[in-house]
């Protein structure tokens, strides 16, 4: 468990330190999805749990089960992220996030009725969630909706990268530069530094950490404390740097990459 946390925790903290992370499908969208857009069910056809949408719902790593808000909350959406659509005709699409692409193949079910094979590899299908078996690692999906049209995809896809609604973009920004002088393109503003040192030190103070939690036996429930808030600390400088990004000068948006590519350069040094 002690090593999990370690090497699931250098994945999040570099893919934190890079792009923008999409936006998180609001709720109340998700909800919509699994009821409004459901089809009849054909209750005479015994593979009918079978057919329909479903979407990455969790993973696990060496046995330790993560959700897809705990992956959320550390970052790590975009890179389990996956749609499959299971038609009746034997047909599938599947979108994979990490690549931003999408695969048409062909699909079939298992003897029993309760698994889905593609391309040789038997997926089982258990208590409404169907697995992908990887090495190292297990992709677990659940279904979402009966629909079976690619168009599910566009539209989960598009209520997910929507941007927040602004009254008047234009008058805001008019409003912006008459309050403020404009700000040279080679300046580096005090807080804008302050933010990005406290990063590092965030960075700093984690790596010591987790040389702490390294020499423990992985039991000390103190240092599993720990470990918790680093997380919501990780959560909250991203989502502070990310927005700090359109508002950042040539000269800052350099001394930000610099530090950042330092901050992934000690954390895989850490690493091994």
């Amino acid at each position: 468990m002690k090593k999990l946390l370690m090497l699931i925790t250098v994945l999040l903290l570099l893919a934190g330190c890079s792009a923008k992370k999409e936006t998180v499908l609001k709720e109340e969208t998700k909800n919509e999805t699994k009821t409004e857009s459901l089809s009849p069910v054909t209750v005479n056809d015994p593979l009918q749990e079978l057919y329909g949408t479903w979407r990455t719902s969790g993973v696990s790593v060496n046995g330790a089960r993560f959700t897809m808000e705990q992956i959320i909350a550390m970052g790590g959406k975009k890179e389990v992220d996956a749609i499959l659509i299971l038609r009746e005709d034997g047909t599938l699409s599947i979108y994979i996030a990490g690549d931003d692409a999408r695969h048409e193949s062909v699909w079939q079910a298992g003897e029993d009725g309760n698994s889905v094979i593609i391309e040789g590899q038997t997926m089982p299908v258990a208590d409404g969630e169907l697995t992908m078996e990887f090495e190292d690692a297990s992709l677990h999906m659940e279904k979402i909706s009966e629909r079976q049209d690619e168009a599910i995809i566009d539209e989960l896809l598009q209520a997910e990268s929507g941007e927040p609604v602004v009254k008047d973009a234009d008058k805001e920004e008019e409003i912006k530069e008459e309050d403020s002088e404009a700000v040279s393109s080679d300046l580096i503003r005090p807080e804008m530094k302050e933010a990005i040192d406290a990063y590092e030190d965030f960075v700093d103070e984690y790596i010591a950490f987790m040389e702490k939690y390294g020499d423990s036996d992985g039991n000390d429930l103190s240092l599993l404390l720990d470990y918790t808030n680093f997380m919501s600390k990780l959560t909250d400088y991203t989502d502070k740097m990310e927005k700090m990004e359109d508002d950042m000068t040539d000269a800052e948006m350099v001394y930000y990459l610099e530090v950042m590519n330092r901050c992934n350069e000690k954390i895989i040094k850490a690493a091994y």
